[in-house]
């Protein structure tokens, strides 16, 4: 998660991804672990803030909870770091999150506990400064989030499954083999459709999980014009079907003779590279 925080494109730092996709080919296993650690330091810093501070053992927060609850809490913070940082879901991707949300939780705990002890070291005036500033940061998320969620669910578009797209996903889920791996046309919330497709076809998706690196295949294949360069990264890849999500035929395709369509209807076409 840490390496696609990084390489998101309003950052403008997705060379360090690209340098660390390089020094791996390379196994420079010293610049890996250089560049793996100042995009977490980056991550942690953006995801966690002050909580941070929670990860530093206090004698306060000891005392207060106990050596041996401290014990579990801290140790499972740090299992829950190795998972999230070590760990990828082939389905869902960046629902590694989860093991993320148990640590934030924990430093929630401890932070918590810091601050408190540190209030009852202060003057009023300071204490009601702090307090209210938690208060305001607090209630300026809230909504926002509640903008979002309306918007999502009373504002936007239909969001479900139809019929016909259901048609097209159990097509690829009875029709095809199983380890065929699929590459997604023309739906523009990829992300959040990624894993309904995926749980539905019971196929591998190609921009999932490694969606920095494989988002620059997809473009080569939707918009370059040379079909030799098309079927190079389709072959590369070992892409086996375009699902072409609303009959969206990239140009590039039109007439591709290593693309053979299997299914259609008013959701969707299927289209089989054949190498």
């Amino acid at each position: 998660i840490p390496r696609g925080f990084a390489a998101q494109s309003g950052f403008n730092m997705g060379w360090m991804d690209q340098r660390w996709s390089i020094y791996w080919q390379h196994k420079s296993y010293i610049r890996i672990l250089e560049y793996g650690i100042i995009m977490s330091f980056i991550y942690f810093f953006a995801q966690f803030g002050i909580k941070l501070l929670g990860l530093i053992p206090l004698k306060g927060t000891i005392k207060i909870l106990g050596k041996d609850l401290y014990i579990f809490l801290y140790s499972t913070l740090v299992f829950s770091l190795i998972l999230g940082l070590f760990f990828y879901q082939k389905i869902g991707g960046g629902n590694v999150w989860e093991f993320f949300l148990t640590t934030s939780i924990i430093l929630t705990i401890f932070v918590s506990i810091a601050i408190s002890l540190f209030l009852e070291k202060t003057n009023k005036i300071i204490r009601f400064a702090l307090v209210l500033l938690i208060i305001v940061f607090a209630f300026i998320h809230w909504p926002i989030s509640v903008k979002e969620y309306l918007n999502e669910n009373f504002s936007s578009g239909f969001s479900g499954i139809s019929n016909q797209e259901l048609q097209s996903d159990n097509y690829l889920k009875n029709k095809t083999p199983e380890n065929s791996l699929v590459l997604v046309v023309g739906q523009t919330q990829y992300v959040k459709f990624a894993s309904i497709v995926s749980i539905l076809t019971q196929r591998n998706l190609f921009l999932t999980p490694e969606i920095a690196r494989r988002r620059e295949v997809y473009k080569t294949v939707t918009t370059n014009a040379d079909p030799t360069v098309v079927t190079a990264v389709l072959k590369a890849n070992k892409i086996n079907y375009v699902y072409l999500y609303m009959n969206s035929l990239p140009t590039t395709l039109e007439g591709y003779v290593n693309l053979k369509k299997v299914f259609s209807n008013q959701s969707a076409e299927i289209l089989k590279v054949n190498y």
